[in-house]
């Protein structure tokens, strides 16, 4: 069966698509580059993990370790160009403590300005990560750092208004009973690669985390509380090293920042932990359907 490769996120369509199913681009003769057994792991329109026919928790986790752990040059990359400089700023500005006495109003707007620019890294470090280990998966084949900033960039507002909605409804559901904001935060656990990789508004990409994660939201819970204690136990002692350094009033600020941009590689376990809950559920969706035909 022919098929055709997509030129942005590399998602191999059937052949007669007209466009992507995953990011919408526009699909043409010039990107059918390979037919059945030739080439390429992927030949149909089957999504990554195709041999799950349901969601596993023993699937998903070791999954998640494995994408994290082969593809961790690629993610150190990525964090390293966003966050390294702002990192080094950070700790440049805020260890000379000449500035708490002397000019406190440009502290305050330097404080304000890297909490800005913190926020606008966080924002984009997520959709850059998922498009490119997506097309790992996909692929085989890494995108370069330009091409996966670039496929952030452009998802950036719609990904930031969904993130919004999403942490909002989580904080609602938490501080009226803690328990409907576990089931808020399980059912929308697949926001950040739908907002990435899927052609939706920012409402209807909530929609389709809900619906997607039906059935399956107390295992994705545990999965997220399983990871969230073991990336806390490996930065324990980073952070340990860190504050130690502080309560001792020694500034080391390489130290500091290569202890920081760890932590912040470190955090995009959970961002893996997202798309390879993502395509489990796709394929475990299809399956399904398969199934019921």
């Amino acid at each position: 069966m022919s098929s055709s490769r997509c030129p942005q996120c590399g998602h191999v369509s059937p052949f007669a698509a007209e466009s992507c199913i995953i990011c919408g681009a526009e699909l043409t003769q010039a990107n059918q580059q390979y037919s059945s057994g030739h080439g390429a792991s992927h030949t149909d329109d089957s999504p990554p993990f195709a041999s799950v026919n349901t969601f596993d928790f023993g699937a998903v986790f070791t999954d998640t370790i494995k994408v994290f752990s082969k593809n961790i040059w690629l993610i150190t990359k990525l964090v390293f160009v966003l966050f390294a400089p702002l990192e080094i700023f950070k700790a440049v500005t805020f260890g000379s403590r000449d500035l708490d006495l002397n000019n406190p109003q440009f502290e305050v707007q330097t404080t304000v300005g890297l909490l800005v620019m913190s926020l606008i890294a966080q924002a984009l470090i997520a959709p850059s990560v998922i498009f490119a280990l997506n097309k790992v998966i996909r692929t085989g084949v890494a995108p370069t750092l330009h091409e996966s900033y670039r496929w952030g960039l452009s998802r950036l507002p719609k990904f930031c208004l969904s993130a919004v909605m999403m942490w909002i409804l989580i904080a609602v559901g938490t501080i009226l009973c803690i328990v409907p904001g576990i089931i808020a935060a399980a059912g929308l656990a697949a926001v950040y690669p739908v907002a990435t990789l899927e052609n939706y508004g920012p409402v209807a990409t909530l929609q389709r985390s809900w619906d997607l994660t039906e059935g399956n939201r107390l295992m994705i819970f545990l999965l997220g509380l399983v990871i969230a204690i073991l990336c806390g136990i490996a930065a324990f002692p980073i952070q340990a090293v860190t504050a130690a350094l502080v309560l001792n009033e020694t500034r080391i600020w390489p130290l500091e920042v290569v202890a920081a941009i760890a932590i912040n590689i470190l955090n995009e376990v959970t961002t893996v932990l997202a798309l390879v809950t993502f395509l489990h559920l796709l394929s475990a969706k299809k399956a399904w359907q398969t199934n019921d035909q």
